[in-house]
């Protein structure tokens, strides 16, 4: 129930005269620039959905193989005569798509969408978990956190990232 109210009130803040100012927004990108968010779209909408009906591991199979956390980072050069330009803007795209759409698309689709994304353009990527412990011994939490990195191109979920003791990574 409360899901379904968070879900009507987000459809409702775009309706109107802030559903008209993101079209507008959307209307002034380059085509290419609007592509890249239609596909985003659809690929967080995907992964969600993806996530609620598989396994992790069976998602996770298709997006690369788990390395130790201890290995040191490499990322091989992108390829592609586009991969300078077009990184960075899938890993702005991404966080930008999932703040506006009528779902809840956290760390983990954003990170797996922005992998897909790159993966698809020959960029090579490190998708990582991380969890943090906080609390007293009496009453402690568990959280986790997956981010993307790419060699140039940025990132997406990184800015808390250092807060998590990372535990797994694809690659």
């Amino acid at each position: 129930m409360i899901a379904a109210r968070r879900l009507l009130a987000r459809i409702h803040r775009y309706s109107g005269a802030g559903a008209l100012r993101l079209v507008c927004v959307f209307m002034r990108r380059t085509p290419r620039e609007q592509a890249l968010v239609i596909e985003a779209a659809f690929l967080l909408l995907a992964v969600r959905l993806s996530l609620g009906m598989f396994a992790f591991r069976t998602i996770a199979g298709r997006l690369g193989r788990f390395v130790s956390p201890d290995l040191p980072q490499v990322h091989r050069a992108a390829s592609g005569p586009d991969a300078a330009e077009l990184g960075p803007l899938i890993v702005r795209v991404v966080p930008a798509v999932a703040r506006h759409l009528p779902f809840r698309a956290t760390c983990l689709p954003q990170a797996i969408a922005g992998r897909v994304m790159l993966q698809r353009r020959g960029i090579a990527s490190t998708l990582s978990f991380g969890v943090l412990c906080t609390g007293d011994s009496a009453r402690r939490t568990l959280a986790a956190h997956a981010w993307l990195e790419t060699a140039a191109s940025g990132s997406i979920g990184t800015a808390t990232a250092h807060q998590f003791k990372e535990i797994a990574r694809l690659i």
